[in-house]
């Protein structure tokens, strides 16, 4: 039971993290119509905070590797999949409680880079668990 409860958390972290960064990158105009900041000034705060994101995140979840979770590589790797349910979920209700004004539209490009990050990030999470995996086992 422990490992189900932490495997949903750490799958549910990924999957937050995602939404974060996507979230960040469609709403582009909302966050600078709501601070008032230029759109420029905006978009480069944005691409620093996902670095510092993707940075701390992949420190974070290798020290958790490292440190609490002892198992089987075997269950570790259903992380790698499990992610994309809460992470669609959150997506699906922020789209809803939060839907696009009349004013603001999403670039078609930006459905891309979304597609593309969901297929690099199950590599993104195998890569911390393997590191970590091979940091325990010396």
């Amino acid at each position: 039971m422990t490992f189900f409860i932490k495997l949903n958390t750490v799958s549910f972290f990924y999957g937050f993290i995602f939404f974060l960064t996507t979230e960040l990158f469609i709403n582009v105009y909302r966050v600078g119509r709501i601070t008032g900041i230029d759109l420029d000034t905006v978009q480069l705060f944005i691409v620093i905070i996902n670095v510092l994101l993707f940075c701390l995140v992949g420190f974070g979840a290798y020290i958790f590797h490292r440190s609490y979770w002892k198992g089987s590589s075997k269950h570790k790797k259903w992380s790698m999949f499990l992610w994309f349910p809460y992470y669609f979920i959150m997506s699906y209700s922020f789209r809803s409680l939060f839907p696009l004004g009349p004013g603001e539209t999403m670039f078609p490009i930006f459905g891309l880079v979304i597609i593309a990050g969901m297929l690099f990030y199950p590599f993104f999470i195998r890569l911390i668990q393997v590191s970590a995996e091979s940091r325990t086992s010396v």
